[in-house]
């Protein structure tokens, strides 16, 4: 992955899960921004804005802000990784899949940074935690559930 996120932000986040599923499957469901909210309840709209590709931005509402991103990295079917900002916040947020045995690994790294960022810093990292975990909890339900469909 080319993309990596800041190291050095003040808030950081990242994680690992085992999902039972190809990594094409995985993908499928990951990369279809604009059914997120289908399967991820902590995400309540998005407007994508074109083809899953570099350089398309999506526009989408998770919690109580709406962010603007920007795809920076779609290499199928192995990473995915944007860019994005809300309140005075600069976020990165890539996502890895790596298939084992038929099973997908995925591993999810964001960054936070900004004033607010540093201002609330502790409340940000736990925010991110959270989302992030229960983010890869619903994307490994809705894998191993649409593949179970198969």
């Amino acid at each position: 992955m080319s993309i990596q996120i800041n190291t050095r932000a003040p808030a950081q986040y990242t994680e690992s899960i085992t999902i039972n599923a190809p990594i094409q499957t995985v993908w499928g469901v990951l990369s279809a921004i604009d059914k997120w909210p289908a399967w991820n309840p902590d995400i309540q709209s998005v407007n994508l804005l074109g083809p899953v590709e570099v350089g398309t931005m999506f526009i989408w509402k998770s919690g109580p802000s709406k962010i603007t991103s920007l795809l920076e990295e779609v290499s199928v079917p192995h990473s995915i990784a944007w860019t994005g900002k809300t309140m005075g916040i600069k976020a990165v947020h890539t996502y890895t899949l790596v298939e084992r045995d038929g099973q997908t690994i995925v591993t999810t790294a964001e960054s936070f940074e900004g004033l607010i960022v540093k201002l609330f810093k502790n409340m940000m990292v736990n925010t991110m935690a959270k989302s992030g975990h229960t983010g890869l909890e619903h994307l490994k339900n809705a894998a191993e559930k649409s593949q179970q469909s198969v």
